[in-house]
């Protein structure tokens, strides 16, 4: 019984831990964020790409550490196996996809990779993904 409690107190403490350090890198992101957009001066359209670009490279680590913070801190985590369902996760690769096709259209077409990549990663337990990715053999 000891043994439960205290594992049960050592997952607690690792799931508080990474919902702060999540916590702590999604707003200092979003303040970056922030910052980079007060500060450019959007006369100058080369330069408002450039915010564009960057911005699509910054708000999907914020998106994503902010989501992953919300859940680790939230008092559901320990009831739960899996920390989000497909569901959730799909939504969360929509939103990445999203970031990345403002960033393409608005910035260049680098700015649509990151964001891409991010959303395969939070599709891979995904089994209809996995069917699709099968069927056009990119996977065996």
């Amino acid at each position: 019984m000891k043994e439960t409690d205290d594992t049960e107190a050592v997952n607690k403490a690792a799931s508080v831990a990474v919902g702060v350090v999540s916590a702590v890198i999604s707003l200092a992101l979003a303040f970056l964020s922030i910052v980079l957009v007060t500060k450019y001066d959007g006369s100058d359209p080369q330069k408002v790409k450039n915010i564009v670009i960057l911005l699509s490279i910054i708000l999907p680590f914020v998106l994503f550490f902010g989501v992953i913070a919300i859940l680790m801190l939230s008092t559901q985590v320990e009831t739960r196996r899996e920390l989000m369902s497909v569901k959730g996760w799909r939504l969360l690769a929509m939103f990445l996809f999203a970031i990345g096709v403002v960033g393409a259209v608005y910035g260049h077409w680098f700015a649509l990779v990151l964001p891409s990549v991010m959303a395969l990663f939070c599709l891979w337990k995904d089994i209809r993904f996995i069917e699709m990715m099968r069927a056009i053999r990119l996977i065996p």
